[in-house]
């Protein structure tokens, strides 16, 4: 699990490549990370006043897992983050940005 990790280190790339490296082929991953889009489009930008690094928006996101061979299972939102269940190999459809 990854709980409000990615957008803190400096190197998103790495810690997926490291979970998919110990991730079992039936394995799955879980990750829960902060969405901007919603703030982009109510034109909220306190957004960007956090702590974090990185900036997701769900297409990046979903680029960044597909970058490391993740596949989303399933996701849904709740407020402005964005809950992910992954597994190993290539996404072979595409999914819809309103998680």
């Amino acid at each position: 699990m990854l709980l409000s990790v990615l957008e803190h280190v400096d190197d998103p790339n790495l810690i997926l490549e490291k979970s998919f490296n110990v991730l079992n082929k039936d394995g799955s991953i879980f990750i829960s990370i902060p969405i901007i889009d919603t703030q982009f489009v109510l034109g909220d930008f306190n957004a960007l006043l956090h702590e974090h690094i990185h900036y997701f928006t769900f297409n990046g996101i979903k680029k960044l897992f597909d970058n490391n061979g993740l596949i989303i299972d399933s996701c849904y939102q709740q407020n402005d983050t964005g809950f992910f269940r992954l597994r190993k190999g290539n996404c072979k459809i595409k999914i819809s940005p309103n998680l």
